[in-house]
């Protein structure tokens, strides 16, 4: 499995309130963001998988599944812009 240093620009906000395991968002998924913990009955997320689609939040059952923009920032600079950050990552 190939690092990814570049912090994804987009979360998976799953509520687990809601969440009954259903698994569908993982069978939906064709970039494999979403998998199940058998031992925990859980699923999971994995933010940098995810291509923002939406497609799980549209088959989740009940509704909870969201996707959303990453609070994550770089620190303002003004040599460094976030463009020239990931040039060089």
């Amino acid at each position: 499995m190939a690092v990814n240093y570049i912090y994804p620009e987009q979360e998976v906000v799953r509520n687990y309130d809601r969440c009954i395991s259903c698994r569908a968002c993982e069978r939906q998924c064709a970039n494999e963001a979403h998998s199940y913990i058998e031992a925990e009955d859980k699923v999971v997320s994995d933010d940098s998988r995810c291509v923002s689609c939406h497609r799980c939040v549209s088959i989740c059952p009940t509704r909870a599944l969201k996707i959303v923009p990453t609070d994550h920032a770089f620190r303002k600079n003004a040599s460094w812009s976030k463009t020239n950050i990931y040039e060089v990552y």
